[in-house]
């Protein structure tokens, strides 16, 4: 599902991070979507750098469901999320 390095880069870098959070949806035990996340904590800030959900579980609400745990994990009051898109 991730095709390129700078993704995979990404995850590694954020999954180390303290205020960095990377969290996996699953579906019988394969990764099926996942977000990125960097919690400024004082603004209760969440910026969201990476969201991925696998082409056939797409419109199922599972975007949103990994969003709001998020929040809920860090007590986030504003979300930013940075677009990028690989040519």
């Amino acid at each position: 599902m991730i095709r390129s390095k700078s993704a995979w880069e990404l995850l590694r870098r954020k999954s180390g991070e303290d205020n960095g959070k990377v969290i996996v949806a699953k579906l019988d035990n394969q990764a099926v979507g996942y977000v990125t996340a960097e919690f400024a904590p004082w603004n209760k800030l969440a910026r969201i750098h990476g969201l991925i959900i696998h082409q056939e579980l797409r419109r199922k609400k599972l975007a949103s469901k990994l969003v709001t745990e998020d929040e809920n994990l860090h007590g986030v009051t504003y979300l930013k999320l940075f677009k990028w898109s690989e040519v």
